[in-house]
């Protein structure tokens, strides 16, 4: 695997992500930038092993490799030597990663823009249970059919809240648990709320690699 320049490149190390960018790859060896955390350098010793992720577009790359150098070259970097191994973590467009949240929801049609509800029609959306995002979209549980429906969602995590408008372009129902398995796609979403998204499903990603 060739490495990219200028790519987002992440060291785990004692259970701590440490942010880092990787500046050359060559034949045997690559080399990034001192990982960070915050303001927080991390003095990898020579010789040391590392787990990283790599990202490069919307798929993650893991691999284990180790430090043999440090050069300055103006800016201070670590040599690493080439993964032998690396396993591929997500090959779709948008990772999509189950979650225990939920998602408010009410039907609109096709003339209806993106804008946060007041706080009564807010509440007066139906509340249910999202089983998986994406940042192209969720799926969730309904008491309802919704095929093809046109609706304004807010999905609600720990750290963020999402508004978006989407189309629901699957809708199954489910004879065990009564209720119906709906897959709604964005078509409406701010793009730093976007980036936000996936940022944070990139989080739940790295939380899932550490506990395999």
């Amino acid at each position: 695997m060739e490495l990219s320049l200028n790519r987002r490149i992440e060291v785990l190390w004692k259970h701590e992500y440490y942010k880092s960018v990787v500046q050359d790859s060559r034949d045997s060896t690559f080399m990034i930038t001192i990982p960070m955390k915050g303001n927080e350098y991390l003095p990898i010793p020579i010789g040391e092993s590392v787990e990283l992720h790599y990202y490069e577009k919307d798929i993650i790359y893991k691999f284990e490799s180790t430090v043999i150098s440090r050069e300055n070259k103006g800016l201070p970097v670590l040599v690493l030597r080439n993964p032998k191994e690396v396993k591929k973590i997500q090959r779709r467009k948008y990772v999509r990663i189950p979650v225990t949240s939920y998602v408010r929801y009410m039907k609109i049609d096709k003339n209806y823009k993106l804008r946060r509800p007041d706080a009564a029609t807010l509440n007066s959306m139906n509340k249910t249970t999202v089983l998986d995002v994406s940042g192209g979209g969720i799926r969730f549980k309904s008491n309802e059919n919704l095929k093809d429906q046109l609706l304004l969602v807010q999905i609600s995590f720990n750290e963020l809240e999402i508004m978006a408008r989407g189309q629901i372009v699957r809708c199954i129902y489910d004879d065990i648990e009564r209720v119906y398995d709906c897959g709604l796609s964005f078509i409406e979403i701010g793009s730093q709320e976007r980036e936000k998204l996936i940022s944070y499903i990139f989080k739940l990603m790295r939380q899932q690699i550490r506990k395999a």
